[in-house]
């Protein structure tokens, strides 16, 4: 006959991933992106301004590991910028970004 653990030892058992729930990862959001001629770039100073063919309206992209997670809008948060999340890739494609994982 086997015993199970008493109640309050497996409570106290920490859960194995709190500690990776810790690790600090880095995140970028991509606001637009272009390619431009050599001699544009290097003829910028301070006042230039540069066009994107993104919409205002559309959604920022933010990767992990250089790969996409989610996708959401810009909001002010006081003098700050934040996301807010719209949309979000499938649970394989979040995990293999988190991971670092080739699909």
């Amino acid at each position: 006959m086997s015993k199970s653990p008493p109640v309050a030892a497996a409570m106290s058992e920490p859960n194995p991933l709190d500690r990776l729930r810790q690790v600090p990862v880095p995140i970028i959001v991509k606001l637009a992106e272009k390619k431009i001629e050599m001699g544009q770039l290097l003829g910028m100073g301070p006042g230039a301004i540069i066009t994107f063919e993104k919409s205002c309206e559309d959604l920022l992209d933010l990767y992990v590991n250089n790969r996409p997670y989610c996708r959401g809008e810009a909001v002010k948060i006081g003098e700050k910028f934040g996301i807010k999340v719209c949309e979000v890739a499938s649970r394989e494609a979040r995990a293999q970004a988190v991971l670092g994982q080739q699909s």
